[in-house]
């Protein structure tokens, strides 16, 4: 099945963002006043509209890959959980999907899949999007299909009233996209210079004052570029399975750098590769230097929302991976990446 073929079997709406995705879902159940479950390592555009629907998040610890399993979110469960965003992470499918939306659906929440990075991504030959009571995707920066911003909400259930309500709310305005660029800028000094409870002042002040970043609606014509758009998915899956393929040839793997272990089906965000701990923060300023497009996404983001409590593989995973371009530049982007990355641990 085409990613077309799926839209065309279900109920959907486009969006300002996935995180807005998620809020309508969230508003149009009723879910208030009650507990959200998400990894303690997904992006705080998920976790945002927790708290802008009146809702508290309730985080979990992740398996070896980044994503949730089902025994880790049945350690993680809690009284009042009523809604549960499952996120498949890096593009990589979770394989523990359909064994948690059961869990939750036992316990009388909806599933809210999140395939913000993973469009087209298949876990068993079933498309994600296809397991939960709603599946949200983005077309914002990096993400499979890059325009820029938008989000698409997917769902058997009847979705006219979250439509009601995404047309109430106020359109994209060039100045979100400045404002959230800046909420992204602040939040990575805070959480790589931890500043105890000066950080947790600002955390608080952007949780209550950014709402606009997050929630609003896209116009016709974002929405006319995003349709055209997904017309393109089959060639843009062929060319980051290719690409994050050249990178695994070209990189010269050894206990320093291992290769993270994509599964079947996966359709690449960035190409991800485990670094040494004691190695990646000088890694990743040397590669910056040359003017890479390198990152470190996704860090732990439970303190941001208050919560300190210890998530040991969310911390592993944000203490070791580093992402590497992959569809944002060109084929020289990856070549030179790579060559750097060799010729840096060869010099060590």
């Amino acid at each position: 099945m085409s990613f077309a073929d799926y839209l065309v079997t279900r109920n959907h709406l486009f969006t300002g963002r996935a995180s807005t995705a998620i809020y309508l879902a969230l508003q149009a159940n009723q879910v208030r006043g009650a507990r959200v479950l998400v990894p303690a390592n997904v992006c705080y555009a998920a976790v945002l509209p927790i708290v802008y629907s009146g809702n508290e998040p309730v985080f979990a610890d992740v398996g070896e890959d980044g994503n949730l399993t089902s025994a880790a979110v049945r350690a993680a469960w809690s009284p009042n959980v009523r809604a549960a965003i499952i996120p498949h992470m890096y593009g990589n499918p979770c394989r523990d999907i359909d064994a948690i939306c059961r869990t939750a659906r036992a316990q009388g929440a909806i599933v809210i899949e999140d395939c913000a990075s993973a469009m087209g991504a298949m876990v068993g030959g079933t498309m994600t999007g296809t397991f939960g009571d709603y599946a949200v995707f983005s077309f914002g920066y990096s993400k499979t299909i890059d325009c820029g911003y938008g989000g698409l909400i997917v769902s058997q259930h009847d979705l006219s009233g979250l439509g009601t309500m995404n047309a109430k709310l106020p359109p994209h305005e060039p100045s979100v996209d400045m404002e959230a660029k800046l909420f992204s800028q602040v939040y990575r000094v805070l959480r790589n210079n931890p500043a105890g409870p000066l950080a947790d002042t600002v955390y608080e002040f952007m949780r209550l004052h950014m709402q606009s970043c997050f929630l609003f609606r896209a116009p016709d014509e974002q929405v006319d570029r995003i349709v055209a758009s997904i017309g393109t998915l089959e060639e843009v899956i062929d060319r980051r399975r290719e690409r994050a393929h050249l990178y695994g040839k070209l990189l010269n793997w050894s206990l320093a750098i291992k290769p993270y272990a994509f599964h079947s089906g996966a359709v690449p965000w960035r190409y991800n590769i485990v670094v040494d701990a004691d190695l990646k923060r000088s890694l990743t300023a040397e590669l910056l230097r040359q003017r890479l497009r390198v990152s470190d996404w996704y860090p732990v983001v439970a303190p941001m929302f208050g919560v300190h409590e210890p998530f040991p593989q969310a911390h592993k995973m944000e203490e070791q991976l580093l992402n590497l371009p992959l569809v944002e530049g060109n084929l020289n982007d990856i070549y030179r990446s790579a060559a750097s990355i060799n010729e840096y641990l060869a010099s060590r």
